[in-house]
């Protein structure tokens, strides 16, 4: 029961400004019946309150947007190298042909900068690193076997509200992270969720942009860096395992009515 909560927790403990979906337990009574505990979940929006982004117009349409890396299980479009994205803000029913161009025409040089041969040079200017790092250890931490390819989460601001780089995140399911997969090997606790997707045949369906940013040194540099000053802080064992005592505590009675249910 706590593998989505403890995922957004500690991607709001990291969190450098970004917002993280907040979340509550509850418990569903129909008719004094119990059906079960359940996390509630604030969902993936543009919002003051929660991805405060741009709101996109065909005056600026430079932003904001919010994509989905979902394997088109939605509504979407393929990149000319393949990258599936789905809609998510605006809605498909919603975006007007200006914006559309606009965003895959965005997606198409950003994809031919990555995977030029000065790919080094030209990432910073279409990609927010410190969210890709934060988003990549989150995922990573959690062995999450969807991480990258599946319910991910990205956004766009405007350039002229914010950087107009493409940020990673928010986060979201986390339900087969921490163990919780039979397949691709992300059942343990060793290795790397890009490469596990590799070994099983999945690793096509991940935007190539992920392993391609590691192939930076700068940037593989600047990750280590993160992370290890993240061990003396919010992921540190001591702090993980406070977070982890707390969600525990918080459902220590509910968890024992679900399990009857």
């Amino acid at each position: 029961l706590m593998r989505n909560a403890l995922a957004y927790s500690l991607g709001r403990a990291i969190s450098t400004g970004q917002w993280q979906p907040r979340t509550a337990y509850a418990e569903l009574l129909i008719n004094d019946e119990h059906r079960g505990t359940y996390l509630v979940v604030e969902r993936i929006k543009r919002s003051s309150e929660r991805l405060d982004i741009a709101e996109i117009s065909d005056k600026d349409p430079t932003g904001g947007y919010i994509i989905k890396i979902d394997q088109n299980r939605g509504a979407g479009w393929q990149t000319n190298l393949g990258t599936p994205i789905d809609y998510h803000y605006p809605k498909v029913e919603r975006i007007t042909d200006t914006q559309d161009a606009w965003i895959k025409n965005w997606f198409n040089d950003m994809e031919s900068a990555m995977s030029g041969s000065d790919f080094a040079e030209q990432w910073p200017d279409w990609l927010d690193g410190d969210s890709f790092i934060d988003h990549y250890i989150i995922n990573e931490l959690a062995l999450n076997v969807d991480g990258y390819r599946l319910s991910g989460y990205l956004h766009l601001d405007s350039t002229a509200s914010g950087s107009g780089k493409l940020t990673a995140g928010p986060l979201w399911d986390f339900n087969l992270g921490f163990g919780n997969s039979n397949y691709c090997y992300c059942w343990g606790t060793e290795g790397h969720v890009y490469d596990a997707l590799d070994l099983c045949g999945y690793g096509d369906q991940e935007p190539f942009w992920w392993q391609r940013l590691l192939q930076d040194p700068a940037y593989a540099d600047a990750l280590r860096c993160r992370w290890e000053d993240l061990r003396t802080k919010a992921l540190s064992d001591a702090s993980l395992l406070a977070t982890l005592d707390a969600l525990a505590a918080e459902i220590a009675e509910i968890e024992t009515r679900d399990h009857e249910t």
